[in-house]
C-alpha cells in the first residue's frame, strides 16, 4: 500500500510519456467491429489496445492494464489515464532504462456504475473491486467473479494476442475513484487511475520487485532490514544510501525518507532499483539484452559511509564550486552481472581540461564481476567497486574543466555508465500498415531510448508483429519512428485446434529423483508436444535447458515446487500442472562407519581427522559436525583437545596400549541429504598400521552412488601415515596379508571378482552372462614428496570380439597440480581401430586421436545409409589451440565417406576444423552435429580438430531458434551484429541472403565495389536470383526458393498442401521440397505465409535444417 504526501518530484516533459488523444481511426469504445476480431478477447468481447510494444512478448516483461469503475462514457478517460500513469512509471529508474523491454497492453471494460466499492457501498462494477477492512487496500469482492474475469482476459490475451509462448507477467488495475488507494499481492497491483504522483510505480514495484513499504514494520523485503543484519551494508555511503531507522523501532530503511517505497511522489533509491532489476531478470520476466546492470556512478569527496552522500557529491555543475574543498575524489557504483560469463570492468576517475588533457593522470582500476551461476542468489555475482583519486588536493581547476567518472567494459573499452545523469531521447513511435494507416487499437507511443542510440539498436527491438501484422521496415526521422507492417490476408487468425489433455507429474519430489510428465487423452491426436519445467512457490521461474519430458531434481529445487507446461506448435493453449509437495532432501545416507588403526611407535601420528569420510558426488554442501565426547576412550584420545573434527591422540602411547580403542559419533549434514550419523573408531596397534577400511561399505539409501569409505587412509590428519615403511598406501583397502578374492553376483547376473594384492593393487574382473569380460586394475600410492600417483589398466573384451584397452597414470603433486597420460585403444568387431591419447600437463589436457576405418565398417554403414562411426571419443574445447586432434584414415579407393566422430559434449555450435598439410585451418561448414558426435565427409583421409565454436549471443539464450542460430553462426554462415548480439527478430535483405548462400557454397567473396557485389554476381550466375533490389527485405517464399535453387533445385515427391501456395506460383516446387525435407512445416492453419518477412532467426532455422 502507498503513502501519499504532497508532491515534491516534478515530471519533466522529456521524461514523461505524454498523453495523446485517441487516434482518428480508433475502435469505438462501444465494442469491436467485425474486422477487429483479432483484437477481441473471446472471454468477454473486449478490445485490446497496444500502448507500448518493443520486441517479442516472450522476451519482454508483459504488463496488462485494466480499469474498474469506468462506465461506458468514461472508457476514453481510462485509456488516457492509463497512458499518463504509464508515462510516470517510465520516468523512473530502473524502468526508464528498461522501457524498450516492457510491452504494455490495455483492455477497457465497461462498468454499470462509476467508482470503487467499499464495505458499506457495493457498486455494480465490472471486476467488483473494493476497499478492504475499511482501509486503502484493494481487493476483489467475495460476492463477484471479478478475479475469474481477469484470469479469463489474461488467458485470452496470451492465446490470441501475445507472441507465441508469451505470458502476462503482471496485471495492474486502475480504479476510478477520488480517494488515494493502492495495494498489491502476487502479480496484481492496484492504484487510483487519476493519481498525480508515482502511485502506479509504487504498487507495481511491490509486485514486480517484491519491495516492501518503507514506513512499515515487516523486514522480509530487500529494501527493509532489521538492525542486526543490514542487507545493503555494501552500498552504504553511495547515493544517499544509509541505515535509517524507519517509523518502527528496530526497522531500517535505505535512505532518509527519499525513496518511492516510502513516499509515492519520489523516485526509487539505488537499493530498490537494484532489487527491481534483479527480480525482473531472476524471474526471467525480461530475457536477454542486458548482461551487466551498472548503477549510476557517483563521484564524491571523502565522507563516512554511514552518512548521506548528497552534500559530498561532485558533479560537472558544481565542480568549480567544490574545487576548494576537494582533497580527494572517490568513484562508486554497483555492478550486477546478469550473464553466465565472468566480466571485467574498468573504473576511470579524474578531471580533464577543456582541450581533453588530464589535469592529473586519470586514475584507472580494473574489477572482475563474477559470472551469475544461481539466479536465486544474485548477490554472488554483484560487486560494489570504489576508486579513490588520492591525493588531488591542490589541483588548480579552471573553467571549462570536465569531470570524468566512468565505468567501461575492460574488454572492448565501451563506456557503460558515467557520473552524469542518464540521458534519454523521447521517441514518438507509430505502428503503421504499409499504406501509412495506423494499425487499429494502437497509439503514438512516446518511448524513452538511450540518447544517440543508432538504428541497429532500435531495429533490434522493433516488434516483429503488432496486431497480427508482420514487420516490414523501419523509417526514422529524427526522433520519430515509423514501424511499418504488412497487413495479414485475413484479420481473423487461422483457427488452431485447442490443445487438450490430462497432465500429471510422476515421480517423487525429492533431490536426485527424476520426474516424468505424463500427458494422456491428448487432443488433437498426434499433436507433437514440447515441454518447459519451472521451479518456485508463489512464482515460478523457468529452469533453463529443462525442456525434455523428464527432469532430474537438483539442489536448487529443494524447498520449491516443480511445475511443467506442455505446448504444441500447431495448437492453441498450454497444459500446466505442478507437484503437490515441495522438493525434499534425499534420505539420509546409511550409517557410515570408519575404522582407523594408529601405530603407537610413530611420533608423526598425533591427530585423527574425521573428514576422511568419502561421500558420493551427489551429496552437496556436506559438513561433518561433532558435539559429543568419545563414548569409548581407553585413554588414547586427549579429550582436552577434543574440538571440531580433529582429535589429538594422548601422549606417551606404548606397546601396552595396543588393542585399546576410542570411538565416537558424528553428524553429517548436507544441502541435499538428510542428516546421517557416522561412527569413528580408533584402535592402537603394536604393528605398522593396516590401511583403513570402511566397514561396512557406506552406500546412499537412494540413487546417487556409493558413499564409499576412505580407501586412501587419513594421512592428511595423521590417522594413518607412512610410518617407518615410507609408504602411505592410500588405495586399495582390504587385508594386505591375503589375496583371497571376494566374489559377488549383480542382479543382472554379472559375476564380480575382486582381489587386493599385497602392494595395494585392486584387480576387479566382471563377467557378464553373455561372456563379455571387463578386467580393471587400479592402484593409488603417495610418494615421499607428497605426490599422489593413480594408475589404471582396463581391458574390455566383448562377446562380438571387439576390444577396448585403457592405460592411464595420473600424478597429482602436493599443490594439487595434475599431469599424466591416458591411452585408449579400440578394435571393433568389423576391424576398425582407434587410439586416443590424452596428455595432462599442469592441469590442462590435450587429446590426439587416430582411427583407421575398415572396408567392412564402411560397406556396412553405406548399406544402411548411415555414417561410419569412428572408434574414438573426444571432448570439444572452445580454443582451437587446445582442441582434440583426430586423424581419420580410410582404405584406398573408398571415395567420399560420411564419418561420425563421437564427441562427449557435442552442441549445435560444435564444428570440425580441417587441418591442412601446411598447418592452416578451415572450418568445415558441412560438418553436422549428431546426437553422439560430429559428422563430416572424408575422402581418403583427413586431420581435423573438434572445436566448440558456439557464440555467446545474449539475445538468443532462450530463443526458439537458439540451436539453429548457434549452428549457422559457428560455421560463419550468418554473423552476429556484434559479439553479444544476434538480433534474431530483425529482417534480412536480399543482399544478405545472397551472401549467406554464397558462403555456404564456398564462393569467393573477396573484392567488389560493394560488400555484396560478388555474392550478387554469384547468385545471378547460378540462377539463384535475378540480383535485383539488394536492400529489399526477404520474405518466406523468396528465402525457400533461393535455398532450393542453391541446393540444385531437387525434385519433391509430392505437393505441399498449403492454402496460400498456388500450384502455379514460382515458389510452389521449392515449398514442396522444403516440407518434404523437414525444412518448414508452415505457420499453422494450413498456411505457409509466403509474403511475410523472413527474420534472421527463420533464416538460421531454414539453413540449419537444410544442412542436416
Amino acid at each position: 500500500m502507498m503513502r501519499k504526501r504532497i508532491a515534491a518530484w516534478a515530471l519533466t516533459a522529456c521524461m514523461a510519456l505524454t498523453l495523446l488523444p485517441l487516434h482518428a481511426g480508433a475502435v469505438p469504445i462501444s465494442g469491436p467491429t467485425a474486422t477487429e476480431t483479432v483484437h477481441a478477447l473471446q472471454a468477454a468481447g473486449l478490445p485490446v489496445y497496444t500502448l507500448q510494444k518493443m520486441g517479442n512478448d516472450r522476451e519482454n516483461l508483459v504488463l496488462l492494464l485494466l480499469g474498474d469503475g469506468y462506465t461506458q462514457d468514461q472508457q476514453q478517460r481510462f485509456l488516457q489515464e492509463a497512458q499518463e500513469q504509464l508515462g510516470r512509471l517510465m520516468a523512473l529508474e530502473p524502468y526508464s532504462r528498461l522501457a524498450h523491454r516492457i510491452n504494455v497492453y490495455a483492455v477497457p471494460a465497461v462498468s454499470n456504475e462509476a467508482g470503487l466499492s467499499s464495505e458499506n457501498n457495493k457498486l455494480d462494477t465490472y471486476f467488483g473491486l473494493t476497499t478492504l477492512y475499511g482501509m486503502k487496500s484493494i481487493g476483489f469482492r467475495s460476492d463477484t467473479d471479478g478475479a475469474a474475469k481477469v484470469e479469463a482476459i489474461r488467458a485470452d490475451l496470451e492465446r490470441l494476442c501475445l507472441d507465441e509462448g508469451a505470458f502476462v507477467d503482471n496485471i495492474h488495475m486502475f480504479v476510478n475513484t477520488g480517494t488515494d488507494v493502492g495495494s498489491a499481492h502476487g502479480i496484481y497491483s492496484f492504484s487510483k487511475g487519476g493519481a498525480e504522483d508515482y502511485a502506479m510505480a509504487h504498487e507495481l514495484s511491490h509486485s514486480v520487485g517484491k519491495l516492501g513499504d518503507e514506513y512499515g514494520y515487516a523486514t522480509d523485503f530487500p529494501n527493509v532490514s532489521s538492525t542486526d543484519n543490514i542487507k545493503w551494508k555494501e552500498m552504504m555511503g553511495y547515493r544517499s544510501i544509509i541505515a535509517q531507522e524507519g517509523n518502527v523501532s528496530g526497522v531500517l530503511i535505505p535512505t532518509k525518507f527519499k525513496c518511492n517505497m516510502y513516499q509515492s511522489d519520489l523516485p526509487f533509491c539505488e537499493v530498490c532499483r537494484l532489487a527491481l532489476v534483479r527480480r525482473m531478470f531472476a524471474t526471467e520476466r525480461i530475457q536477454n539484452g542486458m548482461e551487466l546492470y551498472v548503477a549510476d556512478p557517483e563521484v564524491t569527496t571523502e565522507h563516512k559511509p554511514y552518512v548521506d552522500s548528497a552534500p559530498y557529491r561532485v558533479t560537472q555543475e558544481n565542480l568549480m564550486e567544490k574545487a576548494k574543498d576537494i582533497h580527494d575524489l572517490s568513484l562508486r557504483t554497483v555492478i550486477q552481472n546478469l550473464s553466465d560469463r565472468e566480466r571485467t570492468v574498468k573504473l576511470v576517475l579524474g578531471v580533464v581540461k577543456a582541450n581533453g588533457e588530464p589535469r592529473e593522470p586519470l586514475k584507472e582500476q580494473t574489477f572482475t564481476v563474477p559470472a551469475l551461476t544461481n539466479r536465486d542468489s544474485m548477490e554472488d555475482a554483484c560487486i560494489y567497486p570504489t576508486l579513490t583519486f588520492d591525493p588531488i588536493w591542490g589541483v588548480d581547476f579552471k573553467d571549462g574543466d570536465r569531470l570524468v567518472g566512468e565505468v567501461r567494459d575492460a574488454e572492448n573499452g565501451e563506456v557503460l555508465a558515467t557520473c552524469q545523469e542518464p540521458e534519454y531521447d523521447t521517441y514518438q513511435v507509430d505502428y503503421l500498415l504499409e499504406d501509412g494507416q495506423r494499425i487499429p487499437n494502437t497509439f503514438t507511443t512516446k518511448l524513452l531510448l538511450p540518447k544517440r542510440c543508432g538504428d541497429p539498436f532500435i531495429s533490434q527491438w522493433a516488434p516483429r508483429t503488432v496486431g497480427g501484422h508482420a514487420f516490414v521496415r523501419m523509417e526514422r526521422e529524427g526522433l520519430a519512428l515509423h514501424l511499418y507492417y504488412r497487413q495479414t490476408a485475413q484479420t481473423v487468425p487461422p483457427e488452431k485446434p485447442e490443445l487438450k489433455g490430462t497432465v500429471t507429474i510422476e515421480g517423487k519430489a525429492r533431490y536426485g529423483e527424476t520426474l516424468t510428465v505424463d500427458v494422456s487423452k491428448v487432443e488433437p491426436a498426434g499433436a507433437t508436444l514440447t515441454y518447459q519445467w519451472y521451479r518456485g512457490n508463489d512464482e515460478y521461474v523457468q529452469i533453463k535447458g529443462a525442456t525434455a519430458k523428464t527432469y532430474t531434481l537438483t539442489a536448487e529445487d529443494i524447498g520449491k515446487k516443480i511445475s511443467v507446461k506442455v505446448f504444441s506448435e500447431g495448437c492453441e493453449g498450454v497444459l500446466v500442472t505442478e507437484t503437490a509437495d515441495t522438493v525434499a532432501k534425499a534420505d539420509a545416507l546409511k550409517n557410515v562407519k570408519y575404522d582407523v588403526q594408529v601405530w603407537y611407535a610413530n611420533p608423526a601420528v598425533q591427530t585423527v581427522t574425521v573428514d576422511v569420510f568419502k561421500l558420493p558426488k551427489s551429496v552437496e554442501g556436506a559438513e561433518i559436525k561433532t558435539d559429543t565426547v568419545p563414548a569409548v576412550n581407553s585413554g588414547i584420545i586427549s579429550t582436552a583437545d577434543f574440538t571440531g573434527t580433529t582429535f589429538k591422540l594422548a601422549d606417551g602411547l606404548t606397546p601396552a596400549d595396543a588393542g585399546k580403542t576410542a570411538s565416537w559419533t558424528v553428524t553429517i549434514t548436507s544441502k541435499t541429504h538428510g542428516d546421517t550419523t557416522g561412527t569413528v573408531t580408533v584402535t592402537v596397534t603394536a604393528n605398522a598400521p593396516v590401511e583403513p577400511k570402511p566397514e561396512p561399505k557406506p552406500e546412499p539409501s537412494q540413487p546417487g552412488g556409493s558413499t564409499g569409505g576412505n580407501t586412501g587412509g587419513s594421512s592428511s590428519g595423521g590417522g594413518s601415515s607412512s610410518g617407518s615403511s615410507g609408504g602411505s598406501s592410500s588405495g586399495g583397502g582390504g587385508d594386505t596379508a591375503s589375496a583371497k578374492p571376494e566374489t559377488a553376483t549383480k542382479p543382472d547376473g554379472t559375476k564380480v571378482e575382486t582381489v587386493t594384492k599385497p602392494d595395494g593393487t585392486t584387480v576387479k574382473t566382471e563377467t557378464k552372462k553373455d561372456g563379455s569380460v571387463t578386467k580393471t586394475e587400479t592402484k593409488t600410492e603417495t610418494k615421499p614428496d607428497g605426490t599422489k600417483v593413480e594408475t589404471k589398466n582396463e581391458t574390455v573384451t566383448n562377446k562380438d570380439g571387439s576390444k577396448v584397452e585403457t592405460r592411464s597414470e595420473v600424478k597429482t603433486d602436493k599443490n594439487g597440480v595434475t599431469s599424466g597420460t591416458e591411452t585408449t585403444k579400440t578394435t571393433t568387431a568389423n576391424g576398425s581401430t582407434g587410439m586416443t591419447v590424452t596428455t595432462i600437463e599442469n592441469g590442462e589436457s590435450k587429446t590426439v586421436a587416430e582411427t583407421t576405418l575398415s572396408n567392412k565398417a564402411i560397406e556396412d554403414a553405406k548399406k544402411n545409409g548411415e555414417a561410419v562411426k569412428a572408434p574414438v571419443e573426444v571432448q570439444a574445447t572452445k580454443n582451437s589451440s587446445t582442441a582434440p586432434v583426430v586423424k581419420v584414415e580410410l582404405p584406398k579407393g573408398t571415395g567420399e565417406t560420411k564419418v561420425e566422430i563421437p564427441v562427449s559434449n557435442v552442441k549445435p555450435g560444435t564444428v570440425a576444423v580441417l587441418v591442412h598439410p601446411d598447418g592452416t585451418e578451415e572450418i568445415l561448414k558441412n560438418s553436422v552435429p549428431t546426437e553422439d558426435g560430429i559428422q563430416l565427409t572424408v575422402n581418403g583421409g583427413a586431420t581435423v580438430k573438434i572445436v566448440d565454436n558456439s557464440k555467446n549471443f545474449a539475445d538468443t539464450r532462450n530463443h526458439w531458434a537458439k540451436d539453429a542460430i548457434d549452428f549457422v553462426s559457428a560455421r560463419g554462415l550468418v554473423n552476429g551484429m556484434n559479439e553479444t548480439t544476434y538480433a534474431p527478430n530483425a529482417s534480412t535483405t536480399r543482399a544478405q541472403l545472397w551472401t549467406i548462400l554464397a558462403r555456404q557454397n564456398d564462393a569467393d567473396l573477396t573484392g567488389g565495389n560493394t560488400w555484396f557485389e560478388n555474392a550478387q554476381n554469384w547468385a545471378k550466375e547460378k540462377g539463384i536470383s535475378d540480383g535485383a533490389n539488394p536492400n529489399a527485405a526477404i520474405n518466406r517464399a523468396q528465402m525457400v526458393t533461393m535455398l532450393w535453387r542453391a541446393m540444385g533445385q531437387p525434385a519433391a515427391g509430392g505437393t505441399a498442401n498449403f492454402t496460400d501456395v498456388p500450384a502455379d506460383s514460382y515458389y510452389a516446387s521449392a515449398v514442396s521440397w522444403a516440407v518434404e525435407n523437414g525444412i518448414t512445416i508452415g505457420v499453422g492453419g494450413g498456411r505457409f505465409d509466403p509474403t511475410s518477412a523472413c527474420t534472421r532467426a527463420q533464416i538460421a532455422a531454414f539453413l540449419a535444417r537444410s544442412m542436416k
